[in-house]
């Protein structure tokens, strides 16, 4: 098997060559590969081609679907990401012939047997209940219990909500390595089509909920690094936050008009974040830290509309009432305000030029730095 893929190498490694040749036709003939080069080229390529038929033998046997190439089923795509082969997969690989007739929880140490025996079995009678497709992978039913074991956040989710599972492992986003910007994307996506602030709010709730379990899965199993972890926290506040407001702002902004600004277009709420989020080092259990402010307004304001104050005050407390009111589906994020200028005793909102004057006269060290 090695010999095939370093001749599948060797023939990439020919084109790239060719390609140098083709670039550069000056040089001609003279161009050459160091055999470092080549050899760090070939390894790679190697442990490329193993990654790939990896995940996509793994996909098959976790979602009973067959995957031709890099395309998976209309209408969703294998998202296969060739970073540096960290084996992250293999636990759950696994070796059945082995692990066929055991417990999924049998190689746990001792004291994690009967708290993951205990949620496994609780997940399948939830699962088979809502009609949900199980796991048939044993490597991947001995991680599950690992995971459950250490996790009474995950294994309750998974509990009272076992589509969310079937969902990550049939959309890949479970398996798949995390990169900027599709957070936010796929959430925007989702959240285009609230109609309402009910709506919003439950929606929000429910794309916490499948997020944050795909993130703790992926910590816990050891198929993420801690950056990867913290920043997909981050990114997933960031991405509630932006996609509340943006909802947000339509809606009021039908109501009564947007202030203007100097160039007299409607101005936007601006949110700051501040503490972990702002660092993007934000962790399971953080609150978010946000300071809300507004560019400088027009003098003149436009018929039956309110002060830049009060309309930013109004849509601020919107914001935090998405984020923050607990209902029955629980909160996205408990947020704290009391970092703005004058702390709870300041206004929910102030301009750059209000900021700028609190920060220049009143602001301690620590708020100027």
């Amino acid at each position: 098997l090695a010999a095939v893929f370093q001749g599948i190498g060797q023939r990439i490694l020919d084109q790239i060559v060719s390609q140098c040749r083709v670039m550069a036709p000056g040089v001609g003939d003279a161009v050459e590969l160091s055999p470092v080069f080549a050899k760090c080229t070939l390894e790679l390529l190697m442990l490329a081609e193993v990654r790939y038929h990896f995940h996509t033998r793994i996909l098959s046997q976790l979602t009973g679907k067959t995957y031709a190439g890099c395309v998976y089923s209309v209408p969703f795509q294998i998202r296969l990401r060739f970073t540096q082969f960290r084996g992250n997969l293999h636990p759950v690989a696994g070796k059945t012939k082995k692990t066929a007739h055991t417990e999924p929880w049998s190689q746990l140490p001792g004291i994690l047997q009967g708290p993951a025996q205990h949620h496994w079995q609780n997940y399948v009678q939830a699962a088979e209940a809502a009609g949900v497709r199980l796991p048939i992978d044993p490597g991947f039913r001995a991680r599950a219990c690992r995971v459950f074991a250490i996790s009474d956040f995950v294994a309750g989710l998974c509990h009272r909500s076992p589509v969310l599972l079937a969902d990550l492992l049939d959309s890949c986003d479970l398996l798949a390595d995390s990169w900027p910007g599709v957070m936010g994307r796929r959430v925007a996506e989702r959240l285009a089509a609230c109609a309402n602030e009910p709506a919003l709010h439950q929606l929000l709730r429910q794309l916490r909920q499948r997020e944050m379990l795909r993130i703790a899965w992926r910590d816990l199993a050891g198929w993420a690094t801690l950056e990867e972890t913290l920043r997909d926290l981050s990114e997933l506040a960031d991405a509630c936050i932006r996609g509340a407001l943006d909802r947000l702002s339509v809606w009021q902004a039908e109501e009564t008009p947007a202030p203007l600004g100097v160039n007299r277009q409607p101005l936007p709420l601006i949110v700051l974040a501040m503490g972990k989020l702002g660092a993007h080092e934000l962790n399971f259990s953080s609150d978010i830290d946000l300071i809300f402010t507004y560019p400088d307004s027009a003098v003149t304001r436009r018929r039956n509309s309110l002060s830049a104050e009060q309309y930013f005050t109004r849509l601020g407390q919107s914001v935090i009432q998405a984020l923050s009111k607990l209902d029955q589906d629980g909160f996205v994020y408990r947020v704290d305000m009391r970092l703005r200028p004058y702390g709870d005793a300041g206004a929910l909102v102030c301009s750059f030029e209000a900021m700028e004057e609190y920060y220049q006269s009143q602001g301690r060290e620590w708020e100027r730095y």
